[in-house]
C-alpha cells in the first residue's frame, strides 16, 4: 500500500508542467539540428505530334526545380508504351521520343493517354495525367440537316436554327 503512494505522490511532484517543459526543450534541441529542406516547383509540360506513322511525345519540366526518377507511360489504343526513363529532367531542357502507331486505316480523332510519374528533390512522388488528341486520316464529315422557319427580321430580331444529325 506504501509503495503506491509513494509512486503516486512522486508523479504529482513532477506534475504535467515538469513533463512539458521537458518535450519542450526536446523539441528545441531536434528543431535546431534539423536541416532545411528545398520547395521548388515542378511543372510538368506534355506536347505530342503525329510525324508520319511516328507519335512525338515531349516532356518539358517548367518549373524552377529538377523532377527525378521521370517515368511515363503512353496508353493508345490499348497498348501501353514505356517512355525512355529519365533519371533527372532539369528545368526547361525537354526530353522526346517517338512511338510508332498504326493510323493507316483509321480515320477520326483517337486519344493518347500519357501518365508521367516522378519525384522532386526530397524524394516525395507526383504524377501528371496528359490525354493528347490523335487525328487519323481524314475525319469524314457528318451530314447535318437545318430547319429554318420562314422569318422576316426588320432591325434587331431572333433566328432560330435547329440541326439534326442523319
Amino acid at each position: 500500500m506504501q509503495l503506491i503512494g509513494i509512486v503516486k505522490d512522486r508523479r504529482n511532484r513532477m506534475g504535467f508542467t515538469g513533463h512539458a517543459r521537458c518535450l519542450l526543450g526536446a523539441l528545441i534541441v531536434l528543431l535546431s539540428f534539423g536541416g532545411a529542406s528545398h520547395a521548388g516547383t515542378i511543372s510538368m509540360n506534355v506536347q505530342s505530334e503525329l510525324r508520319g506513322s511516328n507519335l512525338v511525345i515531349r516532356l518539358e519540366n517548367a518549373g524552377d526545380e529538377e523532377a527525378r526518377n521521370v517515368a511515363a507511360v503512353i496508353d493508345f489504343m490499348g497498348k501501353q508504351t514505356l517512355f525512355p526513363p529519365i533519371v533527372e529532367l532539369p528545368p526547361n531542357t525537354p526530353r522526346g521520343a517517338l512511338f510508332p502507331v498504326q493510323l493507316d486505316q483509321m480515320n477520326g480523332t483517337y486519344p493518347a493517354v500519357i501518365t508521367v510519374g516522378f519525384e522532386d528533390r526530397n524524394g516525395y512522388p507526383f504524377s501528371s495525367v496528359s490525354v493528347v488528341p490523335v487525328k487519323g486520316g481524314m475525319s469524314p464529315f457528318a451530314e447535318v440537316l437545318a430547319a429554318v422557319d420562314n422569318v422576316k427580321v426588320m432591325g434587331i430580331g431572333k433566328v432560330r436554327i435547329r440541326f439534326r444529325s442523319s
